[in-house]
């Protein structure tokens, strides 16, 4: 009987030790499941955004601040005020290097007046200009900007005796350009231009002026 006890006591004290080493495995196992299971990421894929447009085509009005300027005939001159008010006109920008466009524009003044006391020269002005511009970037939606312009000027006057004036004109000013989406962005300037026009009558009719404008449009990447 005793030897019958002892061995019941062996058989538990084994099937125990064999229990707890069977629990202790499946907590070892669990643990390393879970150490070498893959977490999954919670960083965000970041959307790639457009690319910025480097080219634009666009139309802008301009509202004439002052213009003082002379008129000549002849021997006699006498000073004058352009009253031509404002403007409509047309630009394409390309790029032509780190920071530096260039371009070209249009500007139409479809009620250009040199009103001087007595006598007024009145017309159609338009001028075709070529553009270089130092861009200076602010951020990736704004762009600071110089630049410079020159070309030709052309009046058709309404006084058929007076005929076509035809010149030059050069100027340059400061702007900033806004993308306010993909590829749409609003620019304005402020600039101050020069101009000399003349006609090719026998008494030559000359008119040379400054003009200071304030300019805003809206431009289309390309």
């Amino acid at each position: 009987m005793k030897r019958f006890s002892l061995l019941l006591a062996a058989l538990f004290f084994f099937s125990t030790l064999m229990g707890t080493t069977a629990v202790l495995s499946v907590i070892d196992a669990g643990e390393g499941w879970s150490q070498e299971r893959p977490r999954k990421s919670k960083t965000k894929r970041k959307r790639r955004r457009s690319p910025k447009p480097t080219s634009f085509i666009g139309v802008r009005v301009a509202g004439i601040l002052t213009a003082p300027g002379e008129l000549t005939v002849g021997d006699n001159s006498a000073k004058f005020e352009d009253e031509s008010g404002a403007g409509v006109g047309g630009l394409i920008v390309f790029p032509i290097q780190n920071n530096i466009r260039g371009g070209a524009s249009i500007w139409f003044f479809p009620a250009f007046e040199a009103a001087r006391e007595g006598a007024d020269v009145d017309g159609t002005m338009i001028e075709l200009n070529a553009q270089g511009e130092f861009v200076v970037p602010m951020s990736r939606e704004v762009d600071g900007y110089g630049f410079g312009e020159a070309g030709v000027a052309i009046l058709n006057a309404n006084d058929s005796d007076l005929g076509d004036f035809l010149g030059f004109n050069f100027g340059g000013g400061v702007g900033a350009q806004i993308l306010v989406s993909g590829n749409f962005a609003i620019r304005g300037e402020g600039k101050f231009e020069f101009y000399n026009i003349s006609n090719n009558n026998d008494v030559e009719t000359t008119l040379n002026a400054s003009r200071v404008l304030l300019t805003v449009g809206g431009m289309f990447g390309l």
